[in-house]
């Protein structure tokens, strides 16, 4: 009787899974190890107005059992106000076009600079042999001939054509440079991001068609552990009553599902009871005939603490099973006694028979007990433990109170 309020109901899903699955290991690892996590709950902004929306992330950010907050301001660029007129201001300093006022080129002051470069480059060379940076060196010996070549090409060629040729390459490289500063110039001029202006992943994920808003609220710890799951929603619902989400969701299916297990057993039981009442030839048969059903599923619970076996999402409609086949035994061996003959008799007559249906039940459900899906290795286990302790209240305790009653007449 102890045992009644000592086995619980497990809402671990991963407590139903094969032991080893890759999947499983990873799930395990994305909850442990991740600030993100596959079980994460969902508050949402009705208005759709951003500056709630970043109070109630901040609010969600505070607690300690929120791990990371996802929205659609991830996306958004911060500090807009400030940083738009400083790149604004940035354009406006940018120089203008050259045109065609470009300075004149003069052939001696160019050998100059290359000479200057040629002394340069070789004291970086100088200095990159001593680190023995092999692909730097590479790059700086290239261009220490590409420099070496435009002298030795000054040199050799008329004034004038060197000129000529300077001339062109200056004009080429400054109409570049004049190219890039206009496209910076129409990239410093921005307007500020606003949602519309973002990918479509992230408006779908996160923007409602109704203009609403909506934040990713991930766990700290395991949201598959009850004790935390309850915590966690406990945290969040103080911030948003209308919290939802998987964790949420999954919290509730759970709860209705142990009502429906709880109420679906008790309707059970009192339709078995109106039904054998009705059908039983004495007023005390019924109780009888219950008493199987009453004694192996008292026997259960107490081999359930035992065993360190709880109820789950797997198992728990066994019971529903379990009462029909302790319900059964009983009522047939009542009746089969009210029609004649002593305890005895009957219990050579159909005891066999009970043992033979009870033991190929048994092997039945007991063949779940090699499933590698732990849930269902549960529902083995539940239904080999009810099956045996349903067959001995059955064939030897009732035995034994009939044969107690027919001394007794």
């Amino acid at each position: 009787l102890p045992s009644l309020r000592s086995v619980g109901f497990d809402t671990n899903p991963m407590n139903l899974q094969a032991r080893g699955l890759e999947s499983v290991e990873y799930e395990q690892r994305m909850t442990t190890e991740s600030p993100r996590s596959t079980w994460f709950g969902v508050s949402v902004v009705e208005s759709g107005d951003r500056e709630e929306l970043a109070a109630r992330s901040r609010a969600f950010e505070s607690l300690p059992e929120v791990g990371k907050v996802e929205s659609i301001l991830d996306a958004l660029p911060n500090d807009q106000e400030r940083r738009i007129p400083q790149l604004r201001r940035l354009a406006n300093e940018l120089p203008g076009p050259h045109g065609e006022r470009l300075p004149a080129v003069r052939n001696s002051v160019v050998s100059e600079h290359l000479e200057v470069m040629l002394d340069e480059t070789q004291g970086i060379l100088d200095a990159l042999l001593l680190r023995e940076a092999t692909d730097a060196i590479a790059t700086v010996e290239g261009l220490e001939a590409a420099v070496h070549r435009a002298a030795r090409l000054l040199e050799v060629l008329p004034p004038d054509r060197a000129s000529s040729s300077l001339t062109d390459f200056q004009k080429a490289m400054l109409q570049r440079l004049d190219e890039l500063i206009a496209h910076l110039k129409g990239r410093a001029r921005v307007r500020p991001v606003e949602v519309h202006d973002l990918p479509p992943f992230f408006r779908q994920v996160f923007l409602g068609t109704d203009g609403s808003l909506c934040l990713h609220i991930h766990p700290e710890g395991d949201p598959n552990l009850p004790g935390f799951r309850a915590r966690y929603l406990e945290a969040c619902r103080g911030i948003d009553p209308l919290f939802t989400g998987t964790p949420a969701l999954f919290d509730l299916v759970s709860e209705l599902i142990q009502d429906g297990f709880r109420k679906a057993s008790l309707y059970s039981l009192i339709a078995i009871l109106l039904i054998v009442s009705l059908t039983s030839p004495r007023w005390y048969d019924a109780p009888l005939a219950l008493l199987p059903l009453a004694l192996g599923l008292i026997w259960l619970l107490g081999l359930m603490q035992l065993f360190s076996i709880q109820f789950n999402l797997a198992n728990f409609f066994g019971i529903p099973i379990l009462i029909g086949i302790g319900v059964d035994v009983g009522v047939h061996f009542i009746h089969r006694f009210r029609e004649g003959g002593t305890v005895a008799v009957v219990w050579r007559e159909i005891g066999k028979a009970i043992f033979i249906a009870g033991s190929t039940s048994l092997i039945g459900f007991g063949s779940l007990t090699t499933a590698h899906h732990r849930g269902i290795v549960s529902l083995g286990q539940l239904m080999v433990l009810g099956i045996c302790t349903s067959l001995a209240a059955s064939l030897l305790v009732l035995p034994a109170l009939l044969r107690v009653t027919e001394n007794r007449n």
